[in-house]
């Protein structure tokens, strides 16, 4: 019996995610016990139908096989820091109390799986607890940590730090839900078993690589988040950096979680962004939507990114003088995830035709998942001419398939060891490395800052806010001066 932990249980993460995700596991036959824990001071019983008056519907599957085997526990994590605290000492023996009870009915735990949906200034705390307590004896235990992992390059070091106090590398999976997406978990297929795709797959044939991830709503009541974190620190520095990985590694020696991740991790140390090639916006109100600046949480001068364009390179031979080009935001025209493969022109094609369009490989991560191939083909008639053709692989259209949610996939490989899509330290440290000098250069130059209406395009044809930049600067300044 497999026993699966989830401290943070009563926030919005677990309600929309983690239950959801381990309640069809369970429905197609995986044998769990899952225990809440959440500085609520609630019974069981009363966990149970909070789960499932706001579980049910975004479950999908019948709640009766997750309700069954499901505990909670109250913990207060602020205590944990001094494990002599007489807080900290009653919060652990409540744990082992609990796994006592449930090895008493269940029997002892094959493994368990401890899910730390909290802010990462709890990750040590908690991951020490959990240690102390004895409830994670058995072999094969593990931690999984949800993002941010960190603020910054120095933050996310002192959080690893802590965290690696308590458990080693191979325990620790750290989760970028991205990373469970149909489509990004068969990027490595397509790139490695397609000799139609693996062969070009280079700067000899490729102008430009474009990754976009763009959404259509606001900040959805994170105010206070996200004035602090931007496009840049919550799309770029995970979500984005980790599919220009995917796309611009190396081929592994072997299969392996650690040979994939080491992959990853010499492709991300390669990377180079220049802020000065790079834009950023923010969305101002439009048609009865509120602009960024009008949302609850915001500081009223805020110059807090809701949009990015990184363009980088890497300095490899397979990709140099290779733009990528990584475009994210909020408040834009279309919901779309997608990788975006232009190649170059053959050198026949400008004789061939004045209109000839460069092949473009589209691999559709959201909402829509496949891969579409354009390619140019010579039109019936006596005019004969030149037109663009589309090969189109949708695989969420297929009747009877359904692909695992992400956090269903990967709560999946958590719970059979498998590290090979969940981040390593050496990913997330180069990609702090990376995101840490872009987001000092728009925080540092306010006038760079686009103000684009919501619902614009994601070619964003706003301009500088000229005149709330040189507030933002005349009120730090004075703000300086008072210190």
């Amino acid at each position: 019996m497999e026993y699966v932990w989830i401290f943070g249980a009563t926030g919005d993460l677990s309600r929309k995610k983690l239950l959801p995700a381990l309640a069809r596991l369970m429905a197609e036959g995986r044998e769990l016990i899952v225990i809440g824990v959440g500085r609520k001071q609630v019974r069981h019983s009363v966990f149970r139908t909070y789960v499932a008056q706001t579980c049910e519907q975004i479950c999908g599957v019948h709640l009766d096989g997750l309700l069954e085997r499901l505990y909670y526990v109250r913990m207060d994590f602020e205590p944990l820091g001094q494990p002599e605290d007489p807080a900290s000492l009653r919060a652990q023996a409540d744990l082992f109390a609990l796994k006592t009870e449930l090895e008493d009915i269940y029997g002892p735990a094959t493994r368990s799986l401890f899910i730390l949906a909290t802010m990462p200034e709890f990750f040590a705390k908690v991951a020490g607890a959990i240690k102390r307590s004895g409830i994670a004896d058995e072999p094969g235990s593990a931690l999984l940590l949800e993002k941010p992992f960190g603020y910054d390059l120095e933050s996310a070091v002192a959080f690893n730090e802590g965290v690696r106090e308590h458990f080693d590398e191979k325990s620790i999976f750290r989760i970028d839900h991205y990373l469970g997406k149909a489509m990004l978990r068969s990027l490595f297929t397509l790139r490695f078993s397609n000799a139609i795709f693996d062969a070009v797959w280079c700067k000899d044939y490729i102008e430009e690589v474009k990754l976009v991830a763009l959404e259509t709503i606001g900040i959805e009541g994170r105010g206070a988040y996200y004035d602090q974190a931007g496009a840049l620190r919550d799309m770029a520095q995970s979500h984005m950096l980790q599919m220009a990985a995917l796309v611009a590694m190396e081929a592994p020696e072997v299969l392996g979680p650690e040979a994939v991740r080491a992959s990853k991790v010499r492709a991300m140390s390669q990377m180079k962004l220049d802020p000065a090639r790079c834009r950023f916006g923010q969305y101002a109100a439009s048609e009865g939507i509120k602009g960024f600046l009008e949302e609850e949480g915001i500081t009223p001068q805020s110059t807090t990114e809701t949009f990015a364009e990184l363009v980088m390179e890497l300095d490899t031979p397979r990709w140099r003088g290779v733009p990528f080009k990584l475009v994210t935001g909020k408040r834009l025209s279309e919901k779309r995830t997608s990788i975006e493969i232009k190649m170059k022109a053959t050198k026949l094609a400008g004789q061939l035709g004045d209109q000839i369009a460069p092949n473009l490989i589209e691999i559709k991560v959201q909402p829509e998942e496949g891969v579409q191939i354009r390619f140019n083909v010579l039109e019936p008639g006596a005019e004969a001419m030149v037109v663009e053709r589309e090969l189109d692989y949708c695989q969420n259209c297929l009747i009877g398939e359904r692909s695992p949610e992400a956090y269903e996939k990967l709560l999946l490989d958590a719970l059979n060891d498998d590290l090979t899509l969940f981040t390593s330290w050496g990913e997330i440290e180069q990609a702090w490395k990376l995101t840490d000098p872009v987001v000092s250069f728009i925080r540092n130059n306010p006038e760079q800052l686009l103000r684009y209406e919501a619902g614009s395009n994601e070619t964003l044809t706003g301009k500088p806010d000229a005149d709330h930049a040189e507030t933002q600067i005349k009120e730090e300044g004075e703000a300086n001066e008072t210190l």
